[in-house]
């Protein structure tokens, strides 16, 4: 059910049965909210156990029954258990009922608190077409049960060499098998993003069945506790509590990435060409230092761990493991590769691991590079590109998800920040807030908008400018405003600015514009009516605004759900219809809302209609989706691309020497220097003339015979003669 650690160490289920932060939750009298577009996984609740949904789930399936008496709460049949996980499982409310005398389902229906008698399976993708888990069919039609039983060994222990939690099931009455990993808190991925893990594992364990998994529109896979084509019911394998306790605990990040490290893939399974694969000379220099062979990962990105036994044996041994992990040896180099690569060894320190002759010798990735004779080095450079660009790739997850790191605001949000104290930045941005609103009524463009504005206010707090009359005045860059607004893209930032700047009763005045490396600079001004510019706008509650940087982790969940969650967690807001006073959202915009938010386990509900805080943070959000990882490459580049401007400015200005210009000395042809040369050179050049197209080419006789010669005929076949011009029309 869960696992030991790793090698480095979306649903608002809604209806009768509704979970609460992944576990279950009766509200068997609450309306359905509505879906949400963008899944992320969900946390345990802090004041519902495992044993205690359980329990309540029992009495509340045999009230609805009929059944006078309660069981006891370890009664654990699969009508309850099916209760219990389908709604934890189901990416959508619905479910598909078959047939078994035809194999057939007809149209998919709501998912039912009381179990089928029929089979019934949950949807794997939601309406977004986003899965959170990973969903292993083991068939026992053709191989027969022990070979299930293998691959299902096989794919447990792999998954809890990478960190995964999962749930699993078998039919007693063929023997097929279910395993349904739950990726982590905040990881949703598509099936692109999905089918080479799944393809790497299909093709080491013959057993697992790749359809459900891979089908975005119709792939759905029946729950623990479903009724069987054959009268039984599948069977949960361990108790029901460590079910729901692995629904809520979820993966750690990175479990994707981990799988196709331990299987060796590294690209190796990808159609890229060679030529088209990054070299540490081409890959990003915010995660590379040195070029060529002594290229190495830059030390912040690096994993701490030593290499795991398994490829560390490879590389030493050439032992195969016996788990079938690698189908190849060269599955084997590939992974040793990577490994190295992820821990900061360069190519030139694996060759000499390869070619040394003491105990610690990579003597078994020696001898397969060898079974290539005059292709040996190539060979091994080729590969380690490969380990590279895969590294380049999954680092970031890898990287944060491994070493816990955590999202850094400069300054940290504590007591000493502005907050929501009446100062003038505070006060500016209430106003500003009030002009959003005005402007862009019921526009998803206001979250945009004010999230921009709100960095604003925060670099000029940071700055503590001020004009004559008082105003506050910020010039900072559009890469600073970038990361205060949430990693926003510059381009959104330098578009949004340049659409309010000049709206009607703006809140911003550019009262400078850039030159240098000097940004634009804005004067805050008190916005007015956009209908009526002689009167200031209203204002929102100060206690509604905060001076400090957007959280990262609105970029995966929205900037609308911003605006609700703040007013719930900063003003004690609770009720839907009052969040939906506040924000100007229609009520059915509060309800997606909420239900992602709900979703994410930033907010619970504390009764009907009202909200609470929930158990997880915006920080395991931003970790979960390795956005710490991503703030610090973007924090990298911009230091880069300041330096490369100042460079640019400096040699544009003559402040220093251009490194880039050629000596005029380096343009002159030798015989320009030598007068003796050059002379022999003209010489011969006159005593020889031009040649003879008629001598040294083969023209045809038709353009080159009697007074009727054809000069451009002659012409055009010279061109396709001495340049291989292409005649086309």
């Amino acid at each position: 059910m869960n696992s030991n650690g790793s090698e480095d160490s979306a649903r608002p289920n809604a209806g009768p049965l509704a979970t609460r932060n992944g576990v279950a939750d009766l509200c068997l009298d609450s309306p359905a909210p509505p879906r949400s577009t963008d899944p992320v996984a969900v946390a345990p609740h802090a004041d519902k156990t495992p044993e205690a949904v359980v329990a309540a789930l029992a009495t509340q399936t045999h009230k609805l029954a009929g059944f006078s008496k309660t069981p006891a709460p370890t009664s654990e049949t699969p009508e309850l258990t099916f209760t219990v996980l389908a709604p934890l499982l189901a990416a959508r409310r619905r479910m598909r009922v078959i047939d078994p005398r035809t194999n057939t389902s007809g149209r998919t229906r709501n998912l039912a608190l009381r179990r089928p008698e029929w089979p019934a399976a949950v949807p794997i993708y939601d309406a977004t077409r986003l899965t959170t888990m990973l969903v292993f069919d083991f068939d026992s039609k053709k191989h027969g049960a022990p070979a299930v039983d293998r691959d299902v060994a096989k794919v447990t222990a792999w998954l809890r060499d990478c960190g995964g939690q999962w749930i699993s099931d078998h039919n007693p009455g063929n023997g097929g098998r279910h395993v349904i990993v739950l990726l982590a808190v905040g990881e949703s991925y598509r099936r692109v993003n999905i089918e080479p893990v799944m393809r790497l594992l299909a093709d080491r364990l013959p057993t697992l069945d790749l359809s459900p998994m891979l089908n975005e529109k119709t792939g759905y896979i029946t729950p623990p506790g479903s009724a069987t084509k054959d009268g039984g019911s599948r069977l949960l394998d361990g108790p029901l509590k460590d079910a729901v306790a692995a629904c809520a605990a979820r993966s750690e990040p990175g479990v994707i990435a981990r799988l196709r490290l331990l299987l060796g893939d590294s690209l190796q399974t990808a159609h890229t060409p060679p030529s088209a694969l990054s070299t540490p000379e081409t890959v990003s220099a915010d995660l590379w230092n040195g070029t060529g062979a002594d290229a190495r990962l830059r030390p912040e990105w690096r994993l701490r761990t030593e290499i795991p036994a398994v490829p560390l044996a490879f590389a030493r041994h050439g032992t195969m493991p016996k788990d079938g992990r690698y189908r190849s040896r060269t599955e084997g180099c590939q992974s040793v590769l990577a490994h190295a690569a992820l821990r900061g060894l360069s190519l030139a320190e694996v060759q000499v691991l390869v070619h040394a002759s003491d105990a610690d010798a990579w003597t078994g990735l020696r001898a397969r590079y060898e079974e290539d004779e005059h292709r040996a080095d190539a060979h091994l450079q080729h590969d380690w590109s490969r380990a590279c660009h895969w590294t380049s790739q999954h680092i970031p997850i890898l990287r944060s998800s491994g070493h816990g790191e955590h999202v850094v605001h400069t300054p940290p949000l504590g007591e000493e920040f502005g907050g929501t104290r009446d100062t003038p930045y505070s006060r500016w941005l209430a106003s500003a807030a009030g002009w959003v609103q005005a402007s862009f009524p019921g526009q998803s463009y206001r979250w945009t908008a004010m999230a921009v504005l709100q960095a604003l206010a925060y670099a000029a707090w940071l700055k503590q400018h001020q004009g004559g009359d008082g105003t506050p005045l910020v010039g900072v860059g559009i890469r600073s405003l970038a990361l205060h607004a949430g990693l926003m893209p510059e381009s959104t930032v330098a578009d949004v600015l340049a659409r309010i700047r000049d709206m009607p009763g703006a809140p911003i005045d550019r009262v400078r514009l850039a030159a240098g490396t000097l940004a634009d600079l804005y004067s805050l001004v008190p916005a007015r009516r956009p209908h009526d510019l002689d009167t200031t706008i209203d204002p929102v509650d100060l206690a509604r605004v905060r001076v400090d940087p957007v959280h990262d982790a609105w970029r995966i969940l929205g900037l609308r759900g911003r605006a609700v969650y703040e007013l719930i967690i900063r003003t004690g807001l609770r009720r839907r219809a009052d969040l939906a006073a506040a924000t100007h959202m229609a009520a059915s915009t509060v309800d997606d809302v909420l239900a992602a938010l709900k979703q994410a386990g930033l907010i619970v509900s504390t009764g009907r209609g009202t909200y609470g805080a929930g158990t997880v943070t915006l920080d395991d959000i931003a970790r979960a989706h390795g956005l710490p990882a991503e703030r610090a490459r973007r924090l990298a580049a911009y230091l880069r691309q300041r330096r490369e401007w100042r460079t640019w400015l400096e040699i544009r200005h003559g402040m220093v020497v251009d490194p880039g210009s050629v000596d005029p000395i380096d343009l002159v042809a030798p015989w320009d220097l030598d007068t003796e040369l050059d002379e022999a050179i003209w010489s011969a050049q006159m005593a020889t003339g031009p040649p003879d197209p008629q001598s040294t080419h083969s023209l045809p006789g038709d353009i080159d015979e009697g007074p009727a010669r054809d000069e451009d005929a002659v012409a055009l076949a010279l061109l396709v003669a001495e340049l291989g011009a292409v005649v086309i029309s």
